[in-house]
């Protein structure tokens, strides 16, 4: 061995040079790369046993090493340095690789056979070391191990042999390397590793701004993608660590609120990192707001996964966080199928979430309030209207009551008690503060951060401090009375609010427009509050109740909170409290007439939410015949003739238990103005025995949505535009738009066949990284729809194409119109028109309706009805998907 490729070099020599680099003098760096070139070429070589390979890393460690030259703590040990950079750098292109090298090892047993530079850094017991990882691996990895390494099989030989599939071998061989890089860094405890703590810390630093960044900029996240390049480039620089792995996870996570592109990114580095945290979170943001069956059945898979981590605090607060989202999905579904048993089982979530969750955590306190939720739940007396669970912080600081954080889930069918949520509104549009004791009479807080929800401008003003209110609660003297003019998403609002000391907030009366809502506390129960402010006393156990005063006595409402934990610090106080805001309507069993029609018809559709028992179809078409006997209004009137009919069809559905799908009757109106025809889909009424499906091709429903397709891609039913001939791109909120108009002579459908039809084509490119059918079904009105028109009739025939996705085909079955002109969209009084989907299977009743009811002068009102049900039972329709699935 030539001298030059051993570490025999003088330290100082060593250590003037990186600091003469480091000075300013770059063209020093050639020595060093003169000095270490064959030591690295030779380890890189040992490991990757191909020359042009390590020929190109041997010019990437030394590139990587100039770049990170100011990480190195000692100088003098510069060569041992360069050596791990190689070493990782071998690491990370044999994990990126697609083929087999046996030595995709070697960078962890050396050959002794070789005598390397390496061998004088790295001590012999790293063989004893890797093989003792080996044995440690699960079975089923070891086994894929020992044969595709050690016996030289390949990837068929080992599927053949264990009789699994070659994509099975393959998962597992990725799996054991990605358990033998952690199990191996566990157990070495020689690893040299040289990092600049204070470097490490400023990274440390970095992940945390980015993680903090919308609250640090005034709830914006203007300039982010800047500093979240300049941060990876930071992360970039650390060694090769699980640690590394895991700041890229934080990162990438926010990245991703930002760009769902970077999801996939984020996982995969939580798991190189055990960041548990980032992947429960990044599981929550993808499946939350799906299907609730696909969100219980990804948690399902997950949770396995972390429980074998090393479980410290992060790590089980994440499986608590996944099971309080769990409970709260199942919660959902046992309250709206009325099913005890679901409920039960969203109980028992909440209470596991519970052992798990940090204190600390806004979800401590939310799985408190989701287990309260439960118990009102299982009172079915009531049906609810709306709900609302949450786990809130509140911090107390100089003076000053901050609200700090919310977590949980809502559920509202109606404007009712809008303002229940009422500490968030007295105080999150006023730049998160309840008040501040230091202000002085007429003293103001003006909204500066709420730019994202338009809030920016709202006032929040001390009145006094000397006022006495009596409330149902009682009579509080000395209360501190502010006056606040909130904006929120272009609403505007206003409220009296009232805090009486060592009680809290005793009143909040909110109008918005002529609407009125005022919350009175209605009981408590104070345990004490040195450690709060005297207006808003904070000790564990502390429970505030409200009710609004002005809501009709046929609901049962309760507003509550309950402080659960409190954490001072040497500044300030921090205070997490459980919430559950409830309306519920009184089931009524007989004819009241203290009740309108309007409260029947929203009766009859919370007892049918998610199509539930057969006695709940009868109670619904009972509360119609209520309506129809207080006949409110014309309106209501005839929306409850129609649904009735409606009703009952769906009733004799549910007697012979077929499976329910998206099923609602709603009313629309049609608007003729200056040639458009404009129409609103989401009228005042609407009942939904409503079901989610779980099959792709049951997206084909979309296409039957020939109006509202049409309405959100040229803002009409039909425009006069459209003859032959016609071909216009418009620009449009969600792209341009290709309209073309062409003659297409005959067109038979079910209904018949007609003459002199028109084509009308509309074609809009779905943006990149989007999916049809994802974002809660956001994007289903780009693609390719067709429009086939028939004078006197209108819309006979609806294509639609999502790309390579699906396709859907929607024809008119059967039509009612009294026009005679030749009209290609004609609007009047009586016309109907119903349409089926004709591409589903067998199996299957797609069909929906537009009947035109009555109307004056260019208003038109319209009732729609969408009848979507497979013919069949539950379990019938789960068979008939795996059947589709052989």
């Amino acid at each position: 061995m030539r001298k030059e490729d051993r570490f025999v070099y003088d330290d100082n020599v060593d250590k003037i040079t990186v600091i003469l680099v480091l000075s300013g003098n770059s063209e020093a760096y050639g020595d060093i790369v003169h000095r270490y070139k064959s030591v690295v070429f030779n380890v890189i070589y040992t490991i990757i046993k191909n020359c042009h390979t390590a020929e190109d890393l041997t010019q990437e460690t030394f590139i990587d090493g100039y770049i990170k030259l100011r990480t190195l703590e000692e100088p003098c040990k510069i060569g041992a340095w360069l050596v791990r950079i190689a070493k990782n750098k071998c690491y990370n292109h044999l994990m990126r690789s697609s083929e087999k090298f046996e030595s995709e090892l070697h960078d962890y047993i050396q050959d002794s056979r070789v005598s390397t530079p390496e061998n004088f850094l790295i001590e012999q017991q790293e063989q004893h070391v890797l093989r003792q990882t080996v044995e440690r691996l699960p079975e089923l990895h070891k086994t894929v191990i020992k044969l595709y390494y050690f016996s030289n099989f390949s990837q068929h030989e080992i599927a053949e042999r264990l009789k699994i599939p070659v994509g099975t071998v393959g998962r597992r061989l990725y799996d054991a390397r990605l358990k033998l890089k952690k199990e191996y860094k566990n157990m070495d405890k020689n690893d040299i590793t040289f990092v600049n703590k204070d470097f490490e810390k400023q990274v440390a630093e970095k992940v945390k701004a980015i993680q903090e960044y919308y609250s640090l900029h005034n709830d914006s996240f203007d300039g982010f993608e800047n500093e979240f390049l300049k941060t990876i480039e930071l992360i970039d620089q650390l060694p090769e660590s699980i640690k590394k792995h895991a700041a890229y996870a934080d990162v990438y996570l926010v990245a991703s609120w930002q760009d769902k592109n970077h999801q996939e990114r984020a996982w995969q580095e939580a798991e190189l990192g055990d960041n548990a945290q980032v992947m429960a979170s990044t599981l929550i943001y993808k499946y939350l707001n799906g299907s609730k069956d696909v969100f219980v059945s990804e948690v399902d898979k997950i949770i396995p996964k972390l429980k074998k981590m090393h479980q410290n605090t992060d790590n089980k607060n994440a499986i608590g966080e996944l099971l309080f989202w769990r409970g709260s999905r199942i919660y959902i579904q046992g309250r709206d199928q009325a099913d005890k048993d679901k409920l039960n089982e969203a109980k028992a979530n909440f209470i596991e979430a519970e052992k798990n969750l940090k204190k600390i955590s806004s979800y401590y306190p939310n799985t408190i309030a989701g287990i309260k939720a439960v118990n009102i739940e299982m009172n079915d007396k009531h049906v609810t209207v709306t709900s609302g669970v949450t786990g809130e912080g509140y911090r107390y600081e100089n003076g000053k009551l901050i609200f700090v954080e919310q977590s949980g889930f809502s559920q509202s069918s109606s404007n009712v008690n809008k303002y229940k949520s009422l500490f968030y509104y007295v105080s999150c549009y006023f730049d998160r503060t309840f008040f501040d004791e230091n202000l002085e009479i007429g003293g103001k807080i003006i909204e500066t951060k709420g730019e994202l929800t338009k809030s920016i401008g709202s006032t929040h003003t001390l009145i006094s401090r000397n006022e006495k209110i009596t409330v149902l609660a009682g009579t509080f003297f000395d209360c501190m009375h502010i006056k606040l003019h909130g904006m929120y998403y272009g609403i505007t609002y206003n409220a009296d609010v009232y805090y009486a000391k060592r009680v809290g907030l005793v009143k909040a009366e909110f109008t918005e427009g002529d609407k009125v809502e005022n919350y009175e506390l209605s009981e408590y129960k104070i345990n004490g509050g040195n450690s709060g402010s005297e207006y808003f006393p904070f000790a564990v156990g502390n429970i505030w109740k409200y009710v609004n005063t002005n809501l009709l006595s046929i609901y049962w409402q309760t507003v509550e909170y309950e402080l659960i934990n409190i954490h001072p610090d040497s500044n300030s106080v921090y205070a997490n409290l459980s919430a559950i805001k409830y309306v519920r309507l009184k089931q009524i069993n007989q004819y009241d007439e203290s009740c309108d029609s309007d409260t029947y018809i929203m009766l009859a559709d919370m007892l049918v939410t998610d199509a539930p028992n057969i006695e709940r179809f009868d109670d619904a078409i009972k509360y119609l015949k209520f309506a129809l006997r207080k006949n409110s209004s014309a309106r209501a009137s005839i929306f409850s003739v129609e649904a009735l009919d409606f009703m009952e069809r769906c009733k004799e559905y549910k007697s012979k238990n077929y499976r329910f799908l998206p099923t609602r009757i709603l009313s629309s109106t049609i608007n003729k103005n200056k040639g458009e025809t404009v129409y609103s889909e989401w009228g005042k009424y609407d009942v939904a025995p409503h079901r989610m499906g779980s099959r792709r091709e049951e997206n084909k429903i979309f296409g039957m949505k020939p109006f509202r397709f049409l309405q959100r891609l040229a803002g009409t039913l039909y425009s006069k535009k459209w003859v032959a001939g016609y071909s216009e791109e418009i620009r449009h909120s969600d792209g341009d738009i290709l309209i073309k108009a062409d003659n297409c002579g005959s067109v038979t459908v079910k209904a018949g066949t007609f003459e002199n039809c028109l084509k009308v084509t509309f074609n809009l490119s779905l943006p990149d990284g989007k999916s049809y059918f994802g974002d809660g079904f956001k994007n289903v009105h780009y693609g390719t729809k067709v429009y086939y028109y028939a004078p006197n009739v209108g819309i006979i025939k609806h294509d639609c194409v999502w790309g390579e996705s699906l396709s859907s085909v929607c024809e008119l079955t059967e039509y009612k119109s009294i026009a005679t002109d030749g009209e290609y969209m004609p609007i009047y009084i009586g016309n109907r028109w119903v349409y089926n989907e004709m591409t589903l299977e067998s199996g299957y009743k797609a069909r929906i309706q537009y009947h035109i009811v009555s109307g004056m002068e260019n208003e038109f009102y319209v009732i729609y009805g969408q009848e979507f049900i497979y013919l069949g039972t539950e379990e019938e329709y789960e068979e008939f998907k795996k059947s589709l699935k052989k």
